[in-house]
């Protein structure tokens, strides 16, 4: 998916447009049992593994490796709320496929924010 201005394709999708259309189409294939809006939720998958997936630690990114010269489409972040429905994603595709792939990606969305959670939880006790 990308972002069109001017009639032309110029910025990818976000990640959260790639994983918000992908889990609109696992709800469609657990409703209708339709094969094609699974396949279309692999695709999806697979374009967000390829383009935004953190090779060198963990999580996803908001972009797609490409810049844009365009406000703060020129740096790419990785957020904690995106990372979630990411995994979220990764965990429905590993049920519904039985890829463990999947899982791979879902364990990676969840350990680029574990450190954080962990130390943001430290002064939480539970009485």
């Amino acid at each position: 998916m990308h972002h069109f201005y001017d009639g032309t394709a110029k910025v990818s999708g976000l990640l959260t447009d790639q994983v918000t259309v992908a889990l609109a189409m696992l709800d469609a294939y657990d409703a209708t049992s339709d094969r094609s809006y699974l396949d279309k939720a692999v695709r999806l998958a697979g374009i967000i593994e390829d383009g935004y997936l953190d090779t060198d630690g963990a999580g996803f990114y908001d972009l797609r490796g490409e810049r844009d010269t365009l406000g703060n489409l020129q740096f790419r972040t990785k957020n904690i709320e995106e990372n979630a429905e990411a995994a979220e994603l990764f965990r429905r595709l590993d049920l519904a496929t039985g890829n463990d792939r999947y899982a791979t990606l879902r364990q990676s969305a969840m350990r680029a924010f574990a450190g954080w959670l962990h130390a943001a939880c430290a002064d939480f006790t539970i009485a």
